[in-house]
């Protein structure tokens, strides 16, 4: 699994909330934004607003800065690459954006998305690609409806997977996605 922190976390961050939501079993891997929340003063942690890193620039996970936005992109290609099998992306905040518009270039091992919230890049003058994603499930757990409904409708578009949040435990989606790709590589 990749965690993917918050606007404002970081790498260790996203790993202690993965591992509360996905157990001790899970295997996870953080990348770090490249970003200080305000590069003018490096990172000040004294000032809240300004503590840890972010993915890309602007505060709205859903309207990010076009140019920031696509460089996180990259190093999450980069970085997915790297990672050389089957893996799941688990995002949080800007992270969950982040792992949302990623899945939807349909990378080569991804087989699963657990985002929270739900959010649904809009850059002026960028489509999402129109991918199969058949493949990849999508856990969405966010609680304003209307936002996770309008993710799902474009996910749906896609032919995505698109679980409910209710009675699934993200442990046992993340053990029942682990049991369907030992399944496929027996098959």
């Amino acid at each position: 699994m990749v965690a993917l922190h918050r606007r404002g976390g970081d790498a260790a961050e996203a790993l202690r909330t993965a591992r509360a939501l996905f157990g001790e079993g899970a295997d996870l891997v953080a990348p770090q934004a490249a970003r200080p929340c305000n590069p003018f003063q490096s990172n000040l942690r004294a000032a809240t607003p300004y503590e840890g890193f972010s993915w890309y620039l602007g505060d709205d996970p859903e309207r990010p800065e076009a140019a920031s936005f696509g460089d996180a992109l990259a190093q999450l290609d980069l970085f997915a690459a790297a990672v050389a099998r089957r893996f799941v992306l688990c995002g949080q905040g800007q992270g969950a954006a982040l792992a949302i518009a990623f899945a939807l270039h349909a990378p080569e091992g991804l087989v699963g998305v657990y985002a929270s919230p739900a959010a649904l890049v809009s850059i002026d003058g960028w489509e999402p690609p129109a991918e199969f994603l058949g493949n990849v499930e999508f856990v969405l757990a966010d609680p304003d409806g209307a936002r996770a409904m309008r993710t799902s409708a474009m996910l749906a578009k896609r032919r995505a997977v698109v679980l409910e949040t209710a009675g699934l435990t993200p442990e046992r989606w993340l053990e029942s996605l682990c049991c369907s790709a030992r399944k496929g590589a027996r098959d």
